[in-house]
């Protein structure tokens, strides 16, 4: 696969809050991010501001001068705002939106670090050599307090969940599909899934990285750790798919709904890709543990206010075997 020099001249760094208030009417998502350029003065920082319930997505850039990282942890700022792990000190003024206040985060059960899921951190740092894109959960689930006020209305987030990770893709990406809940009837149950078509070393594997968090324990589903695809299916409003790892079995459906934004994501090239984004979507999900004996249902449950992400035609994903297990689509 030939590199174009003027599309890998660029490279993103994004991060990701998701924030929904305790009454479940507001779901937003808040997304600085950074775009280094190798050509002179193109480089620039922005803030995104995506609404789940109306479906607005408003960007706000600023020059590299408004942009600082800290060498010592997670913290940046754009523009006049600023991001940590911890905190979230948010002011945009504009003709198109005017939003500000501060939000604080908590961050229960305490999520592992292992080789995909990294300690929080936010400097820019070089890229990941082979791999799209390197993906730091910093929090699943997260307790908020605090308020942000949006166009004149006053918004208290305090008792509300929050998710958090940072995407430092690093070449022109395949494609791929993004799912994360942290509304489920269960305390504490959190899914944070990634499917991907993504250029190693010239060529298009599929890559899979899923945490699954439920009583109490934290199940993986990764590319490295021996996991299969064994079903797939996606388009620009629900995706679905079953993976296993030994003796455990994973199906996921996810669906969107009309009022999902279609943004331009930040990715490396002169063109962005065009993907939708949902943050209201519906997500069914059932844990199932196999042996010589059976089978047992470990967890099915259904969430809320989850995030969807389906960017790309999934050109290797969609050539998965079918399912060894019934499917997760929730009943109608």
């Amino acid at each position: 696969m030939p590199v174009d020099r003027e599309r890998s001249s660029r490279t993103f760094n994004t991060w990701y809050f998701k924030i929904v208030d305790p009454a479940e009417r507001h779901i937003w998502a808040l997304i600085p991010g950074v775009c280094l350029d190798r050509r002179p003065g193109a480089s620039f920082c922005f803030v995104r501001v995506l609404d789940g319930v109306t479906g607005r997505c408003v960007t706000h850039e600023y020059s590299m001068d408004q942009f600082w990282s800290s060498r010592h942890g997670f913290d940046i700022v754009c523009g006049h705002s600023r991001f940590t792990s911890t905190e979230v000190q948010l002011h945009m003024d504009g003709p198109d939106l005017h939003v500000t206040g501060d939000l604080q985060f908590a961050h229960s059960p305490q999520w592992p670090v292992g080789p995909w899921l990294h300690a929080p951190r936010g400097r820019v740092s070089p890229p990941v050599p082979l791999l799209e894109a390197s993906h730091r959960v910093l929090s699943p689930d997260a307790r908020i307090s605090g308020s942000l006020v949006m166009d004149g209305e006053d918004v208290d987030f305090t008792g509300g969940h929050g998710y958090i990770e940072s995407d430092m893709p690093t070449q022109v990406a395949g494609s791929s599909v993004w799912v994360q809940c942290n509304h489920f009837d269960e305390p504490g149950m959190s899914l944070v899934a990634s499917v991907s078509d993504v250029p190693v070393a010239g060529q298009l594997l599929t890559r899979v990285v899923i945490a699954l968090v439920a009583g109490g324990r934290v199940y993986r589903w990764t590319t490295w750790n021996g996991s299969r695809l064994t079903h797939f299916m996606a388009d620009d409003r629900h995706a679905e798919f079953t993976v296993t790892n030994g003796y455990r079995i994973l199906e996921v459906w996810a669906g969107g709904g009309a009022m999902a934004p279609r943004m331009l994501t930040p990715r490396p090239g002169v063109e962005a890709r065009v993907l939708v984004h949902e943050l209201d979507a519906t997500v069914q999900v059932r844990l199932i543990a196999g042996s010589r004996t059976g089978r047992e249902v470990i967890a099915d449950a259904r969430g809320r206010h989850a995030g969807l992400e389906v960017a790309g035609d999934m050109v290797l994903l969609s050539g998965a075997a079918k399912p060894e297990c019934l499917s997760a689509r929730p009943a109608q």
